[in-house]
């Protein structure tokens, strides 16, 4: 369950055999549906894994789970993934794109709320603004200056 949600296995609708497996077999001392209902927060997307885990397997009685429409419409693009390669390939490459997209915009602030509070910080920027280098290199970047 932990690639589902640390490795965008929901966001990508992919599962991981060995965890699926994991889950199958503790389904045979538990039942599935009924532990994963002490999760409030993560409720939708674990129960997409049980029912992705639900198909992969054949459908077993141990791992029935409770069906939604976000379940329903989930197992329905999760299905259209697992037949076709192709589109899945470009569904991965765009969210973690996204995710780095995200990642380095979270750094630049944090960079930017240090150079409030912290003097080395502060001087660390001023210098770069004073780089002409730095300067060039910036526009270059946005596409403001042709290289």
């Amino acid at each position: 369950m932990a690639s589902q949600i640390n490795d965008f296995g929901f966001i990508n609708k992919s599962i991981t055999l060995r965890n699926a497996y994991d889950v199958f077999l503790l389904s045979k001392k538990t039942i599935a549906k009924n532990a994963f209902l002490k999760f409030n927060r993560l409720k939708n997307p674990l129960q997409c894994f049980l029912a992705s885990c639900f198909e992969v397997f054949n459908k077993p009685e141990s791992l029935k789970y409770i069906s939604s429409n976000k379940t329903k419409k989930y197992m329905t693009t999760f299905n259209k993934y697992v037949n076709n390669k192709a589109l899945k390939n470009q569904r991965e490459k765009k969210t973690r794109l996204t995710a780095m997209k995200k990642r380095n915009m979270h750094l630049r602030f944090l960079k930017l709320f240090k150079c409030l509070f912290y003097k080395e910080y502060r001087n660390w920027l001023i210098n770069c603004v004073r780089d002409k280098n730095w300067r060039k290199e910036k526009l270059i970047q946005l596409g403001i200056k042709k290289p």
